[in-house]
């Protein structure tokens, strides 16, 4: 039998959950048989990285590690992959985590943005520039 992994949004109002589209629920509800058994998980939504996140990565962190090193962006980009989005999976099996927008949540996102502000301070640190490289915050910006 397959594995079904739906998500239905909801908000809780008055002490009740009340469902975005409760007809799509209704409609995929009704493909199953009666008396078949559903699990029904209650998780707090978590927010995608949104198309802004995305351009501050591209578009301040990689530019200012690119302009450091004398790369390309699109270059400065594949060096970070492995150090920063390498992963491995239920089998220890390594593979890059996407970059991609909505691929993860804004919270890990910016934990993430975060690392590798942190190593562009330490690895570009100098005797004569002992504060190392500082990427802006996305707050300190416009992009």
């Amino acid at each position: 039998m397959p594995k079904y992994n739906i998500v239905f949004r909801a908000t809780k109002e008055q002490g009740r959950v009340k469902l975005k589209n409760p007809r799509l629920y209704d409609m995929y509800l009704s493909t199953f048989k009666e008396g078949v058994e559903l699990d029904v998980i209650v998780k707090r939504h978590h927010k995608k990285n949104s198309r802004q996140e995305q351009n501050y990565y591209r578009g301040v962190v990689v530019s200012e590690i690119a302009a450091e090193l004398g790369e390309t962006e699109e270059r400065t980009h594949q060096i970070l992959q492995p150090q920063f989005f390498l992963y491995h999976d239920e089998k220890g099996r390594p593979y890059i985590r996407s970059t991609e927008l909505g691929g993860w949540e804004t919270v890990e996102w910016e934990e993430k943005m975060e690392e590798i502000r942190r190593w562009a301070e330490e690895f570009f640190s100098t005797p004569e520039n002992p504060a190392g490289l500082r990427i802006p915050l996305p707050n300190e910006v416009d992009f």
